[in-house]
């Protein structure tokens, strides 16, 4: 990403939750909550007020439908199947006892920003990009959105800093971290090091990671299925290539060479039919990968 301005993506995914949610087909999809966040995330300047708008007006939800089509259709409610997946998984983390989240690349996700209220007794932390952060942190203040006491925003650039826990502090709570849409973004070392060395020395009394990332195909090119060159294109343009990406059958192997174990590995449509309703496949190319760290007994 550019370093002086958020992310690109963040805005993207901000204004496809906008579209969603004034579209009385996909309404649904959106968790309560999230639309007006996402307004105000998008309200800091005038470029950013009018992306908002032309989501929601309906004048305009044609072209924004003809441009996912040209790129990659269903792109909007993968956003969306990939965010309620997350959730469900976080919530059953919280039900069985995680006493801290911790957010990374956080974008503009809403996740924390919804269920720190409702979980009180938890400690929320986000952690993200400077300029991505600032931007959230203004948008929250122009709208009156107050933050809520048990959530607190960290800033570092994940890309190169690798000090950015003791920023936040170790400590035995059992965490739950989610990095949703980043790995793919860091180089593979920086992705290893987060794994393997950063997320263990954060929550020594009990890890669990939710994240997801792209599919490397057999053919040794990743991402999106079907691809869409002006999409990559688009994110190269915008300093935001995909830089990491994974075969899924190796990801068992991967997982234990970073001391985790695999609990749960989803492709898309990613839902579970005894939570919640099976919806079409969609694009494929990005997977979700729930973990636990093993911890290795000395001696």
């Amino acid at each position: 990403m550019k370093q002086e301005q958020a992310s690109s993506t963040a805005k993207v995914i901000a204004a496809s939750t906008v579209l969603l949610a004034h579209d009385p087909q996909t309404a649904a999809l959106v968790a309560p909550g999230a639309e007006r966040l996402c307004a105000a995330f998008l309200s800091v300047s005038a470029t950013d007020r009018l992306l908002c708008a032309s989501a929601r007006h309906r004048a305009v939800r044609p072209l924004w439908r003809a441009l996912e089509q040209m790129t990659h259709p269903g792109i909007t409610r993968h956003y969306w199947h990939r965010k309620s997946w997350i959730e469900e998984r976080c919530r059953l983390a919280i039900a069985e006892g995680v006493r801290r989240v911790v957010v990374l690349g956080a974008g503009f996700d809403t996740l924390a920003l919804r269920l720190a209220p409702t979980f009180p007794a938890l400690t929320w932390v986000e952690v993200d990009h400077p300029a991505t952060q600032g931007q959230k942190q203004r948008g929250l203040a122009n709208c009156e959105i107050a933050m809520p006491a048990n959530l607190r925003f960290v800033s570092a650039d994940l890309g190169k800093d690798s000090q950015w826990v003791h920023h936040i502090g170790t400590n035995s709570q059992p965490t739950l971290v989610i990095a949703e849409g980043l790995l793919m973004y860091l180089s593979p070392d920086r992705v290893q090091s987060l794994l393997r060395d950063e997320l263990p020395s954060l929550a020594p009394g009990g890890l669990r990671t939710i994240f997801s990332y792209m599919v490397r195909w057999p053919a040794g090119r990743g991402g999106f299925r079907p691809a869409s060159r002006l999409v990559e294109a688009w994110l190269r343009r915008q300093h935001e290539p995909f830089t990491w990406m994974m075969a899924p059958a190796a990801a068992p192997q991967w997982l234990s060479e970073m001391n985790h174990e695999l609990v749960e590995h989803r492709q898309p449509p990613y839902r579970d039919p005894g939570l919640s309703p099976a919806v079409p496949a969609g694009l494929q190319g990005e997977n979700l990968i729930e973990a636990v760290r093993v911890r290795h007994e000395a001696g």
